[in-house]
């Protein structure tokens, strides 16, 4: 489902209140176009330093699950979830099942939070599992978790997207870390005993890629081959069709890069890209919209750093931005 910004309907009150000229004007305005220039201002820190955690924004509150556990040695998955609240700073949320979670796919349907696959936490919680066929529904409301049917294959990297009823879960690697699978797999929540389903693959198996719906369709944008000294960031944007069950090429990111995961979202209209690495240790600050109907991008201000594996949504006309490495976040306003 895309992450959705308000739109003319919600503003009927004011319409029928107000002269026609300024009915006019305001309908003007609400159609113009998306801003390109955002000021940053610094929100609340959380808790503990994370990166390679995973997260939504649901109801205009942005939910962290998981990454890697700043009071460990390198590299631990932590189980520790966290709700964040403007205004009112963070909320610690149940653990999570399963030894924690970080690398793996997130998605909402607007009321649950769905993760699929991931690298969890050894049984001695002093290293990680690279790869999992775990996939979990987080009721937002309850604040609970339950066991969805598992992937057909052990898997990390790849993104998890909600489209029409169905969960589709891309890209990754194996668990062995040898292969950037190219496997597409749906699964159909009001037939989850069907489960998971085969959907035309990616034409460059990629993990660690950024992913969102827009207008009925997904994307697949950017990500990386192979890992840490040896990996090579792709620009590489796949769109699918549901309905023809096929992936297209659309224009490449101006700068290839992976570390997206919970760092691409929906915002007014457009696909928003913030931060990333372009190689090993190497992060950018860069900010770039895609829109689909043009098949362009074109480039938003940059974060106040570079960062990269944080967690970003929307917030209004703006968002927000957490973690990749540190405590501290921003929310960005139009400027």
């Amino acid at each position: 489902m895309p992450r959705r910004t308000p739109s003319l309907r919600h503003r009927a009150w004011s319409l029928a209140a107000v002269p026609v000229a300024v009915a006019l004007a305001l309908v003007a305005a609400s159609c113009g176009p998306p801003p390109n220039s955002f000021s940053y201002s610094g929100i609340t820190n959380q808790p503990y330093s994370v990166t390679e955690a995973q997260g939504e924004v649901v109801g205009g509150r942005l939910y962290s699950f998981g990454g890697f556990d700043s009071t460990k040695l390198c590299c631990t998955p932590t189980d520790r979830a966290y709700r964040y609240t403007p205004g009112s700073g963070w909320t610690a949320l149940r653990n999570m099942p399963d030894r924690g979670v970080t690398h793996a796919g997130m998605t909402t349907d607007g009321t649950n939070i769905f993760y699929a696959g991931g690298y969890i936490a050894n049984a001695a919680w002093t290293g990680q599992v690279f790869g999992t066929k775990a996939v979990w529904r987080y009721d937002v409301a309850a604040d609970t978790y339950t066991a969805l049917p598992g992937l057909p294959e052990d898997r990390a990297g790849g993104q998890l997207e909600f489209l029409n009823g169905w969960l589709h879960f891309f890209g990754g690697t194996n668990k062995a870390r040898t292969t950037d699978v190219v496997d597409h797999w749906a699964l159909q929540l009001s037939n989850t005993g069907a489960g998971w389903q085969r959907r035309a693959s990616l034409s460059n198996g990629r993990h660690h890629l950024g992913s969102a719906v827009l207008n009925g369709r997904i994307y697949a944008i950017g990500g990386q081959h192979h890992h840490d000294a040896n990996l090579m960031t792709q620009g590489t944007v796949e769109e699918y069709d549901p309905a023809a069950n096929a992936w297209r090429a659309r224009a490449a990111i101006p700068r290839p890069r992976g570390h997206i995961s919970s760092t691409t979202f929906v915002l007014a209209g457009r696909i928003v890209v913030a931060g990333g690495e372009i190689s090993h240790g190497s992060r950018i600050a860069d900010v770039n919209a895609y829109d689909p109907g043009s098949n362009s991008w074109v480039s938003l201000s940059p974060l106040p750093q570079a960062k990269a594996s944080g967690v970003a949504g929307p917030l209004g006309d703006g968002f927000l931005y957490s973690g990749g490495g540190w405590r501290g976040g921003w929310r960005a306003t139009p400027a």
